[in-house]
C-alpha cells in the first residue's frame, strides 16, 4: 500500500481495488413477524424481485418500515453477503411493537379562573396484522369557579395504510366538542369536524397529502350552562374545504430530533360549492419551517 523513497521523505500510495458485482434481488424473505402480515412489509419497502439493490435502496426501505410505527426494530441484509454472487436473497428481520396504547391524564389550569381537566386516549396501530390503525381520545374539563357546565371534546380516527392496493394511505377523523368561549361574555360553542385525507410518501423524507374534503360545523349558543338547544342558538357557520399539503422532513428523528430541518407547505380552499355556508369562501396558504 505504501512505498517510501530512500530518504523516507516521500511516499507513494498504491490502491488495489476489486470491484464487486452489481447485486440484484433474487427473492425476498420476511422473518420475525409473528402477527403482521408479510404483504405489509413487502408493499412498504417498494422493492421487487429483479430490482438493483444498493445501500441507498436498503436505507430507504428501512426508513419506510420504521415510519409504520409497528416495529421496534428493523434489520435488512442479504443472505449471500460478502460473496461474489450477483443475485441475492433479501432478508428483512423485524421485531413487532405492542400495537395497543392507552393514555390517561389529569390536571388543573387557570382557564376561567380555576379549571380541572382530565383526558384519556386509546389507540391500536396494527389491526389484524394489516397496519390499519384506529384511535379514540376524550377530554373533560370544568371550571369550579364560574359554572357547573362540563366541557368536553371527543375524537375518533382511522387509518387505511394501503388504499386501492397501493402505497396510498387514507385517513378519516371525526371530532365533537362543546366548550365555553368568552367574546366578551360567556357563550357555548359546539363544533363538529370531519376530515378525509389521502397521503403518500414520495420518499422516506417527502410526504404529499390531499385533503379530499374537510367539514366544520360551528354553532354558538346564548346560554353557556344549558344543553345545546336550537332555540337558543345565536349563530351557525359551516366551512367545507379541500387542499394539498407537502412535508419535507430531514430531521434525524421525528419524535426527539437533535438536528435537521422540517418544512411543511399547505393550502386550503373553502367555498359554498363544497358545502360551506353562504358568503364563506377563501383560500388559505401557510408554511412552516424549523431547524
Amino acid at each position: 500500500l505504501v512505498e517510501y523513497d530512500d530518504k523516507g521523505l516521500q511516499a507513494t500510495l498504491h490502491f488495489k481495488i476489486v470491484e464487486g458485482p452489481q447485486v440484484f434481488v433474487k427473492s425476498i424473505y420476511v422473518e420475525g413477524n409473528t402477527f403482521t402480515k408479510d404483504y405489509v412489509v413487502l408493499r412498504e419497502i417498494d422493492i421487487e424481485v429483479g430490482d438493483l439493490l444498493t445501500p441507498e435502496v436498503i436505507d430507504e426501505a428501512q426508513k419506510r418500515l420504521d415510519k409504520l410505527a409497528i416495529f421496534s426494530r428493523v434489520e435488512i441484509r442479504t443472505l449471500e453477503a460478502n460473496t461474489s454472487s450477483s443475485e441475492r436473497t433479501l432478508v428483512i428481520s423485524v421485531v413487532e411493537r405492542n400495537p395497543g396504547l392507552f393514555k390517561l391524564g389529569a390536571g388543573i389550569t387557570n382557564k376561567r379562573d380555576f379549571t380541572v381537566r382530565g383526558y384519556s386516549g386509546l389507540s391500536y396501530n396494527n389491526i389484524g396484522g394489516t397496519a390499519r390503525a384506529v384511535s379514540l381520545r376524550g377530554t373533560l374539563e370544568q371550571s369550579i369557579v364560574k359554572s357547573d357546565f362540563l366541557e368536553y371534546e371527543a375524537s375518533v380516527g382511522y387509518l387505511e395504510p394501503f388504499l386501492f392496493n397501493s402505497n396510498i394511505r387514507g385517513r378519516a377523523s371525526y371530532l365533537r366538542s362543546e366548550k365555553i368561549i368568552e367574546v366578551p361574555r360567556e357563550l357555548l360553542q359546539a363544533t363538529d369536524s370531519i376530515n378525509f385525507t389521502l397521503e403518500k410518501d414520495l420518499t422516506s423524507k417527502i410526504r404529499f397529502s390531499w385533503l379530499l374534503w374537510g367539514f366544520d360545523s360551528i354553532e354558538t349558543f346564548n346560554s353557556p350552562d344549558a344543553s345545546v338547544d336550537p332555540k337558543k342558538r345565536q349563530d351557525r357557520q359551516e366551512i367545507a374545504y379541500i387542499g394539498p399539503s407537502i412535508e419535507f422532513d430531514y430531521r434525524d428523528n421525528p419524535f426527539l430530533p437533535t438536528k435537521g430541518t422540517y418544512t411543511k407547505l399547505d393550502s386550503e380552499y373553502a367555498s359554498p360549492f363544497l358545502g360551506s355556508s353562504q358568503n364563506i369562501e377563501f383560500v388559505r396558504t401557510q408554511g412552516i419551517f424549523s431547524h
